[in-house]
């Protein structure tokens, strides 16, 4: 999946582009060498909740994708949800991918999260 964030501020629905592999095509990329994410993602309407494993164990992500952008402006997160960090590359697969613990660590200090 690849997604493109809007180049409007807030809560503003990017582009997102999913690509479907088959089983030989995946077994292909999985020999690669490359850093992983850990992660299950299951699903409390309207969210996707990543939960990762590994050395990012602990953290997890929400996020919501509507058709639209009022329905979009409209959503209010659940009030478990700590942080906003839509606008922040830092938690984009991408860049999570590479982070270590102590950066995580101190990504989540400046949300005011403090992790063991």
């Amino acid at each position: 999946m690849q997604k493109i964030p809007c180049t409007r501020p807030g809560a503003v629905q990017g582009l997102v582009t999913s690509t479907f592999l088959s089983p030989a095509e995946y077994d292909v990329l999985a020999s690669l060498p490359a850093p992983t994410l850990t992660k299950t993602r299951p699903s409390v309407p309207p969210l996707g909740v990543d939960v990762f494993a590994g050395r990012l164990r602990g953290l997890v992500l929400g996020e919501a994708e509507f058709a639209t952008d009022e329905e979009t402006e409209s959503f209010a997160p659940p009030p478990e949800c700590g942080a906003e960090v839509a606008d922040d590359v830092r938690f984009t697969g991408g860049h999570l991918v590479r982070a270590t613990r102590a950066e995580l660590l101190s990504q989540l200090a400046e949300y005011g999260i403090h992790a063991g």
